[in-house]
């Protein structure tokens, strides 16, 4: 296409960057949504990743920052990742770096959805109950185990 194009494709990006960080995915996505070719979407991603505007590295280690604060496990937070473009030795490799988070959040968890006064640990039902909360937040048996015991030896 035209170079007035292109620039056109390349100024919606920078507004878009300019609001909050986008995988590639989610700029290819964009620029398809307002009707721009494939080859002028390929071209203005080149020039935005060499001119530093758009970095899949970047946009992972917010989005995993983000969701961690949001109390999310691993697994919710790397399946999200792969919905948004991101292949999975970069967010194996993002995710890495959070690896003592995951307890500590699901321990939190834990406490904020047992009821108060009642021992979670004897009580099957309700254990049973934080467990699939858990396991839907995305934390795998191994992490939620590992909280539930941290928190019996608390006590």
């Amino acid at each position: 296409m035209t170079g007035h194009s292109h620039n056109h494709a390349y100024q919606y990006c920078l507004q878009l960057l300019a609001q909050r960080e986008y995988s590639q995915l989610e700029l290819r996505q964009k620029l398809g949504q307002q009707a721009f070719e494939a080859q002028t979407i390929d071209e203005c991603l080149t020039q935005l990743i060499k001119d530093n505007y758009q970095s899949d590295q970047r946009f992972a280690e917010i989005f995993c920052r983000k969701r961690i604060n949001q109390r999310h496990g691993r697994k919710k937070i790397q399946y999200e990742l792969k919905q948004k473009g991101i292949d999975d030795s970069l967010s194996t490799s993002v995710l890495a770096e959070y690896e003592q988070v995951w307890v500590e959040n699901a321990k939190y968890l834990i406490e904020r959805k047992a009821p108060r006064g009642d021992s979670i640990y004897s009580d099957y039902a309700i254990k049973s109950k934080i467990i699939r909360f858990l396991l839907g937040k995305g934390y795998d048996y191994d992490t939620i185990n590992l909280a539930f015991e941290c928190l019996q030896t608390d006590e």
